[in-house]
């Protein structure tokens, strides 16, 4: 009679799991999403095995549960293997832990990240360069951009089999518009990335950058207030977007521009 209850309520928690279940087609991954794909029975279930313990390690439980229930791959599979493929580039670690069930082979994870870069690329043919979804055109606000090395297990004994790279990071204040995070895309069986569309990519050799973005230190600071006063913000304040990254390039200047105004002043 056991046995049967066991296998009813077992068989209960499988159909709510099928119902939740989402693919993942995004790198955009919460607390929200993954716990979006844990039905209520699976919670209660492990709740009733362990009322203790972090939420975090109940949710990575109830995920592996999941994936042995369907085949698939949640989204912790896919963030811890690219976790160790970034911090230790250790395919043989990714495979080991795929065996026990953790995370995703290493063959899906470059699945996953193929299918994210050639979204990304083809993205990028408008500007030239791939742009995050975050990042809105000039119109929209000041772009800041900083770029330096971006190094992966340089400390091998002769140098070789290592990445150099650049990476760019862009800053933009958001302003008044409702930034996009989420880019989607379709996984295939492609492991790596079409030469002739990265070498396409490349071809284009510039891209324009706007004026540098603001930072939100710059609010309700005595170097605003002088600013407001000589009339170079608007009436708007620093709810404009424009009038915080006009702050931006400005405050810098502002012993310049009080001289100036000094002069003006005594003529």
């Amino acid at each position: 009679m056991e046995d049967t209850s066991i296998q009813s309520v077992a068989q209960d928690i499988l159909k709510d799991i099928k119902l939740k279940w989402q693919p993942v087609d995004s790198f955009n991954i919460s607390l929200e999403s993954i716990s979006g794909l844990i039905p209520e029975s699976l919670k209660n279930f492990i709740d009733g095995l362990s009322e203790s313990g972090k939420l975090c390690k109940k949710q990575s439980i109830a995920l592996d549960i999941i994936a042995l229930c369907l085949k698939r791959i949640p989204p912790t599979h896919l963030t811890l293997a690219n976790s160790i493929k970034h911090l230790t580039g250790s395919k043989e670690l990714i495979e080991q832990l795929n065996a026990m069930g953790h995370c995703c082979s290493y063959t899906e994870l470059m699945r996953f990240e193929t299918a994210a870069a050639e979204t990304e690329i083809a993205y990028g043919k408008e500007y030239g360069v791939v742009i995050p979804p975050i990042i809105q055109h000039a119109d929209k606000g000041f772009l800041q951009a900083s770029a330096d090395n971006d190094d992966f297990q340089e400390e091998t004994i002769d140098g070789r089999n290592t990445t150099h790279g650049t990476t760019m990071v862009l800053i933009q204040h958001i302003g008044d518009f409702n930034p996009t995070f989420k880019r989607t895309f379709t996984k295939n069986r492609k492991t790596s990335l079409n030469h002739d569309d990265v070498k396409a990519l490349l071809k284009v050799k510039t891209f324009e950058l706007s004026k540098v973005s603001a930072f939100h230190g710059l609010r309700k600071t005595r170097a605003i207030a002088r600013l407001q006063n000589m009339d170079y913000l608007t009436a708007q304040g620093l709810t404009c977007s424009a009038n915080l990254d006009m702050a931006w390039v400005l405050v810098p200047k502002l012993p310049e521009l009080e001289q100036l105004e000094r002069q003006r002043n005594n003529q």
